[in-house]
């Protein structure tokens, strides 16, 4: 997580950042725990605390990946103009 911010972010702006993630990281830890311990004492069982984790790192790899792919798609429309002009030159 330390390398997402720096690839996204400006050096100048840097530090701002890296301080908004840290809050946003430990308002979810102080927020999520406790839940997590309210679905576990109302469901007497760790299986749908586990599963809910689960479904939230599932959701991140999606998101990654919708992302990865919509930068390459849009990657690839940018880049064909210079192909296209770069073949009418030679």
């Amino acid at each position: 997580m330390s390398l997402v911010i720096p690839t996204y972010v400006p050096l100048d702006r840097l530090a701002a950042a890296s301080g908004i993630q840290m809050m946003v990281n430990g308002i979810c830890i102080i927020i999520g725990g406790p839940l997590l311990g309210v679905v576990r004492d109302i469901t007497g069982s760790y299986s749908l605390c586990i599963i809910l984790m689960n479904c939230v790192t599932f959701t991140t790899v999606i998101m990654w990946t919708t992302e990865y792919v919509l930068r390459r798609y849009r990657n690839k429309e940018e880049n064909k103009p210079k192909e296209i002009a770069q073949e009418q030159d030679t």
